[in-house]
Formats: structure tokens, sequence, C-alpha cells
């Protein structure tokens, strides 16, 4: 179940580009180019989100640019480099049984098949060839591969909890 009260960050504004305003966007999401697909953009001022205006937007192969209403010249741009985008997690589509966002895993409870409690995910890590879910507990951190069925036996969001095949001395 995804919570509606949550943002998502989905990229961050990158450096000014060209003479006119426009700005890189370093995209999280794969391809990069599917955070256009998710709109409003929020960003936070002054601790409290608000939807950014962008007027348009371009792709040149792996590099998204993004203009900024009001934001007509690269000293005005500039003032907003380096600030996260996200997306509200009502916006995200509605996944099938069985296929989770990573931000649901986060805080999820991770025992072992045997019933040890390894701790709770702190986050999952984008690695090239596959995510790996970032355990902490009391005394140790766990990396431990997010493969289904090779190391995750299950995940159950709605009970918070997930079970792996994992050694809690590894």
């Amino acid at each position: 179940m995804i919570d509606t009260n949550k943002y998502l960050k989905m990229g961050r504004i990158g450096k000014t580009y060209g003479v006119k305003g426009w700005l890189k966007l370093n995209s999280y999401t794969t391809p990069v180019s599917n955070i256009l697909d998710y709109q409003p953009w929020f960003i936070k001022k002054n601790n409290e989100w608000t939807t950014l205006a962008c007027d348009d937007t371009q792709v040149k192969g792996e590099q998204l640019l993004i203009h900024v209403s009001g934001f007509d010249t690269p000293e005005h741009a500039k003032q907003l480099t380096g600030i996260d985008i996200a997306v509200h997690a009502s916006q995200l589509p509605q996944l099938p049984a069985g296929e989770y966002y990573w931000h649901e895993l986060v805080t999820l409870t991770v025992f072992t098949k045997d019933g040890i409690c390894l701790g709770k995910v702190t986050q999952v890590i984008n690695n090239a060839a596959h995510p790996i879910l970032e355990i902490k507990g009391d005394e140790k951190q766990h990396l431990v591969p997010l493969l289904m069925e090779q190391f995750v036996i299950e995940i159950n969001v709605k009970d918070g909890k997930i079970i792996v095949d994992w050694d809690p001395e590894f």
C-alpha cells in the first residue's frame, strides 16, 4: 500500500545549461526520462512542499534539461541547483500483487527463515548487478541481495516484514 502522505525523491536539479535559464536534471528513474511521466514535481521550500512549475523539458540522449517558469537567466536559475525533485506517492501507478516500490521496503523488519531478527531495512541500494537491502540491526549491518527465491523468500509489506535466507553471522 502506498503511503499517500509521502513525497519521494525522483531526481535532483543540476547545473545551469545555456544562457536562457535551462537546468540539467539528474533523474533517479530508469530509464532517466521516466521522471518526465510524473507530474507535477515538488520541491521543499521553507520546510514545505511546493509545486515546481516547469514550462519546458528536453531530452538529449541520457541528459534531461528543464526550464522552470520565471527563471530565464543562468544567474536566476542557479538558485535552484542542488534542489531535490520529489513526487507525491499517490502519483505512482498501482503495482500488480507481489511487486513493490523500493521505498515500501524501507523500515520493514527482516527475519531469517529461522526467525532470527536481522534488523530493519534502512535503504535499497541500486547496484549494477541487482538491488541490495541495507539492513541495520542492534549490533550489525547486513547487505542482502534483493534476489527473490535466492536470498529473499518473502516480502510482506502489510505485516511489515521480509523473510530472507541469510546467515546472521555473515
